[in-house]
């Protein structure tokens, strides 16, 4: 081994990172009361995952400080979010914007499936 190269826990490295210009990147997220009779679980939840699924952003759903992905139903599920609960939407992407308002309306509409082509 050349004793030149710099080795994972070198200076070198360690300036080199920290020197690094960091990406700002802005989120968009947005609270909502789920108001539904049985909160979000079973049917509601997959609508809420397959709405999720039509934008190409990430989006988490946070509870109480934890965060699941919000195109897992299994993620969704664990979280236990019952009528009246307040969740976070949150998405990091191109559609970013949209993917929140979409979902939010979601939400607000009782978790119908066609909340969105009626508002079109």
């Amino acid at each position: 081994m050349n004793k030149e190269e710099p080795t994972l826990g070198s200076d070198k490295i360690a300036s080199e990172i920290e020197t690094t210009p960091k990406a700002k990147t802005v989120l968009a997220s947005r609270e909502v009361v789920v108001k539904n009779e049985i909160g979000l679980y079973a049917r509601p939840a997959t609508y809420f995952i397959q709405k999720a699924n039509e934008f190409k952003s990430l989006v988490w759903v946070e509870k109480d400080e934890r965060r699941v992905n919000a195109k897992s139903l299994l993620g969704i599920l664990s979280l236990g979010v019952t009528s009246g609960t307040s969740i976070k939407i949150i998405a990091d992407g191109s559609d970013q914007e949209e993917a929140v308002d979409s979902l939010e309306k979601l939400v607000n509409s009782g978790f119908s499936p066609t909340s969105d082509q009626n508002n079109a």
